[in-house]
């Protein structure tokens, strides 16, 4: 009897660790955050310590897919994963760097989607998460940085030859 009954405890032990382990589906809010999101930005200005510039046509962007992304600055790249949280005020995204000078960094940061236009407010990589920015926008004497994305124009294919009007 002890032996069955600790047994079926086992098993139970080990079906939960195998349920514990699963990811959780994406929310219906994360998966239209994904929707309109994932795709090709354009970075167009930039915000901090080192000051506000616009960024010229082509030295910056990234591309966004399903919580990846690859962030490029000219000469510089940086990969990594991004977990958002929308239900928050202001919404909240948390990078884990995989590849670039901050690997194996986290930072912790604040976000905004609205139409074409995304913007980003994080903290340095490596500070702590009391560290994340209060509001989407650059505050002066700290160490935050601002990103403003606009969505890149989709390309056309040049090898294609133009489309007929199937109308005679």
């Amino acid at each position: 009897m002890y032996l069955a009954v600790g047994w079926l405890t086992c098993a139970g032990l080990v079906l939960a660790q195998d349920k514990k382990d699963e990811t959780p589906a994406p929310s219906k809010e994360l998966k239209e955050l994904h929707a309109k999101l994932d795709g090709k930005w354009v970075l167009k200005r930039v915000e901090g310590a080192m000051g506000k510039q616009d960024v010229p046509e082509g030295v910056g962007g990234a591309v966004f897919n399903k919580g990846k992304y690859t962030f490029t600055m000219g000469p510089t790249t940086e990969k990594g994963e991004m977990t958002y949280r929308p239900g928050k005020k202001p919404k909240e995204v948390d990078v884990k760097i995989t590849e670039g000078n901050d690997k194996d960094k986290t930072q912790f940061g604040v976000y905004e989607l609205e139409g074409d236009t995304f913007k980003m407010c994080f903290a340095m990589a490596g500070e702590p998460e009391s560290s994340r920015p209060k509001a989407v926008a650059y505050k002066e004497d700290t160490q935050e940085t601002l990103f403003v994305f606009k969505r890149a124009k989709k390309e056309e294919k040049k090898d294609e030859p133009p489309k007929k009007d199937p109308l005679p």
